[in-house]
């Protein structure tokens, strides 16, 4: 049985196999494998994704992500769904966005992937009731923090392609960080470990443009960095997979 499954991003971070948050590459992750078994999959992501299906692109924020900028950006995604849903037979809509409830579609089957702390969700989005809407975790320890009355089936964990990222490299004398630069990652942390241990440091990572990640880039990460402690910025696949070979830890 072919399916038809439409994968939704988060408005404000493109996919694909280069992207920097989990979330994202769990999407691109899952449209390659529907793609490689015969499946249709439809993306829907902001400008500037990547797909291996057919790529459905909405407009990327070009200034601060503020609060205006996540309603036009869900706007956007709301359309996308509508249009997606018109022109094909979707068997399965697939959301992955924290803010899936403004864009969540009022009928037919629907998997929510919970990608982030449950807190940060409405409680209100997690205690919705339809048969058509499945909302799953994504670790036992995330879904343990679920809050009273919250409708979630079993987790489903992510997964990390093992094979695609291992590769033949001479281990090097430095430590690795990739994530996004954010306050709740803990960059300076590992800034702070690596300077008390005297390790070398390389860290690669995007600061999206909103307020408090552009503040803790300045104030807690900038100022920590120096020869031995660097900041390379957002890095590709390839980049990726060679300083996870080379790296120490």
């Amino acid at each position: 049985m072919t399916l038809t499954v439409l994968n939704v991003a988060y408005p404000l971070a493109p996919v694909g196999p280069d992207a920097v948050g989990g979330a994202e590459q769990v999407l691109s992750m899952l449209d390659q494998a529907l793609v490689r078994a015969g499946h249709a999959s439809i993306v829907i992501g902001c400008q500037g994704s990547k797909a291996a299906g057919v790529l459905i692109e909405t407009p990327a924020e070009p200034g601060v992500l503020d609060d205006a900028a996540k309603k036009r950006a869900q706007r956007s995604h709301r359309t996308a769904i509508e249009v997606a849903r018109a022109r094909w037979p979707i068997d399965v809509v697939h959301l992955h966005g924290i803010d899936f409830d403004a864009y969540l579609p009022d009928d037919g089957p629907t998997l929510v992937s919970l990608h982030l702390p449950l807190d940060w969700y409405p409680a209100d989005a997690l205690r919705m009731v339809r048969d058509d809407l499945w909302l799953h975790a994504v670790s036992m320890a995330q879904q343990r923090t679920a809050p009273p009355g919250a409708r979630l089936l079993a987790p489903i964990p992510n997964g990390v392609d093992i094979d695609a990222l291992s590769g033949r490299q001479f281990k090097r004398n430095f430590a690795l960080v990739l994530s996004r630069i954010c306050p709740e990652k803990g960059i300076h942390l590992a800034l702070d470990a690596a300077k008390q241990a005297g390790v070398r440091l390389i860290i690669g990572g995007k600061v999206y443009p909103y307020e408090t990640h552009t503040l803790y880039f300045r104030d807690e990460v900038q100022p920590r960095l120096d020869q031995r402690r660097r900041f390379l910025g957002p890095l590709g696949f390839v980049a990726k997979r060679h300083f996870l070979n080379a790296a120490r830890c």
